[in-house]
């Protein structure tokens, strides 16, 4: 089963914001409310230096697309981090809206 191997994945590094992400996906289409609350046990527990984490913190509703998308720009050290962290973002916006059943369209960030 996929969740028991993302599982594992998950483990080799929790503190890795796109390993809980990629749990969550999955358990979201199992039980939604469990994936909700997956997602914060592993956010409280996790060392949250990296960039991803902003992400998560807007699929647990602690930020909005706008703060995202703020904190994207403000932290991108280069143009390289910039499109590096723009190409996850809308990646994972589009997961999300996608599960919404909408297709909205993202907004762009530019220098």
């Amino acid at each position: 089963m996929a969740q028991d191997d993302l599982q594992a994945f998950y483990q080799d590094d929790p503190n890795d914001p796109f390993r809980s992400l990629w749990l969550y996906l999955v358990e979201r289409e199992i039980d939604p409310k469990m994936a909700v609350s997956a997602l914060q046990q592993r956010y409280d527990k996790a060392d949250r230096g990296q960039w991803g984490w902003n992400i998560v913190e807007f699929y647990l509703g602690d930020i909005s697309e706008n703060t995202l998308m703020e904190r994207l720009k403000a932290d991108a050290t280069d143009n390289t981090s910039l499109a590096e962290h723009l190409s996850e973002t809308d990646f994972y916006l589009g997961k999300h809206y996608l599960s919404l059943g909408t297709r909205t369209p993202l907004r762009r960030c530019s220098n």
